[in-house]
């Protein structure tokens, strides 16, 4: 329905999706096989990832002699393989996957009736996607500005120092160049950046280290979007002066935001476009654009659109409290990046019906 607001063609547009595509609803395993069909770019998300762990142990266990008898016989009689132990089905269990997994639960379901080619396109997603055109990541959950193992200003930090490659008299390819290694410098310099498991479920930092917990759990927690726009609204330009200076302590973000980045840093601000805390909703910082309004859970779908032509914004209708206002549709243009528009439309999602487990796995 989204696309079909957008009027989407696909000579002319191009979608790239934040992840998340799989165990969200009751039709993941169609939405996977139409997105691998069509080719549709985008990150994974920490569900796809699990369903891609369960797709990979499924294919472990039938590359053992008698594995596919094995799991049919569990999948048949709804039984996990500690319980096919405990009944004596099998005198030994030479299976074993983590205890946190979740026999039969929703990652299980749908690996369970992927096929090969839409778990090809599943496990091929990139967990970041960089957009050097428009100085932008695209990632699920979320990523870090500065490394938190050392002070912002250090010289070990990528926005501290512009790039040694920048000439002295530096023409505008030279400055885009080096903005552009600078810009992918966060990805392997950083090191939680680093970690798969970060960018696919940060949602707070508390005292600058990554956390999945929310501000109930430790009330010192704050959105890594709020570090993120902290740190970036410094960078003024690889001309900038006197950014790395000495070793400054730094406590936590307000710390960071209102006293210890008062100096410019030599970078060019970057935004990221993620999803993932539909808690927040819709939730636009200048340098960050959060764009999960909880279609899961019957609220909205809404879609960034960048570019020119036919994408033309139209009037607010009402203020901008999505997605608890009523309209069906909703269509407001907000500032992206340093110069740019963006169009924000939404959809509202019917609440999902329950997912039927019944269903029996493909051959």
């Amino acid at each position: 329905n989204l696309l079909d607001v957008l009027k989407f063609n696909s000579t002319n547009d191009f979608v790239i999706h934040l992840g998340d595509i799989t165990a969200k609803g009751p039709h993941s395993n169609e939405l996977v096989t139409r997105f691998a069909k069509e080719g549709v770019l985008g990150v994974r998300g920490n569900n796809d990832q699990k369903v891609i762990e369960w797709y990979a142990w499924f294919e472990w266990v039938k590359s053992h002699e008698n594995g596919d008898l094995f799991l049919h016989a569990l999948f048949g009689q709804h039984i996990t393989p500690a319980q096919a132990k405990s009944q004596k089905l099998w005198k030994t269990l030479k299976y074993s996957y983590p205890k946190d997994w979740d026999w039969g639960g929703d990652h299980w379901n749908v690996a369970r009736n992927l096929s090969p080619d839409d778990y090809q396109y599943l496990s091929s997603l990139p967990i970041v996607i960089h957009l050097p055109s428009l100085h932008t990541f695209m990632v699920h959950a979320g990523l870090l500005p500065m490394d938190p193992a050392h002070h912002l200003r250090s010289g070990v930090q990528p926005l501290a120092h512009a790039p040694e490659s920048l000439p002295e008299d530096p023409t505008a390819e030279d400055i885009e160049r080096a903005r552009n290694k600078q810009e992918l410098s966060l990805l392997t310099e950083i090191a939680p950046n680093r970690d798969p498991y970060i960018k696919l479920n940060i949602r707070d930092v508390h005292d600058l280290e990554p956390t999945r917990r929310g501000p109930e759990d430790h009330e010192d927690n704050v959105p890594w979007s709020d570090l993120w726009n902290s740190v970036i609204k410094r960078c003024r330009g690889f001309n900038s002066t006197d950014a790395v200076s000495k070793p400054e302590s730094i406590q936590g973000v307000g710390d960071v935001s209102v006293n210890r980045l008062r100096k410019p840093l030599p970078c060019h601000p970057i935004t990221v476009v993620y999803s993932h805390a539909s808690g927040r909703g819709l939730d636009l910082k200048k340098w960050s654009k959060g764009l999960d309004t909880g279609c899961v859970n019957g609220d909205g779908l809404t879609a960034m659109v960048l570019g020119k032509g036919r994408h033309k914004p139209h009037p607010p209708r009402k203020e901008f409290a999505w997605p608890n206002d009523d309209d069906d549709e909703r269509d407001v243009e907000v500032p992206f990046g340093e110069h740019m528009r963006a169009r924000l439309v939404s959809v509202s999602c019917p609440t999902p019906p329950p997912i039927d487990f019944s269903k029996k796995p493909k051959k």
